[in-house]
């Protein structure tokens, strides 16, 4: 695992791939409630937690090669 110097500060590269997540995370799930999306989504928080890992499993594949 690799690690990230921010400011003389070593963080891990999950922390700073997470919180670049947020965005897409956000807007995903803003579009997805306008179109009414969840309405027929069972249980929207385990679709939300999926919906994160889902694009934080993308990102890190889009920046680790």
């Amino acid at each position: 695992m690799m690690e990230i110097e921010l400011f003389g500060l070593f963080m891990p590269q999950l922390l700073v791939l997470s919180i670049l997540t947020f965005l897409p995370y956000w807007l995903s799930r803003w579009i997805l409630q306008r179109i009414g999306f969840y309405q027929w989504v069972w249980h929207p928080a385990l679709f939300d937690t999926a919906l994160f890992v889902v694009l934080l499993g993308f990102l890190n594949t889009l920046l680790s090669s």
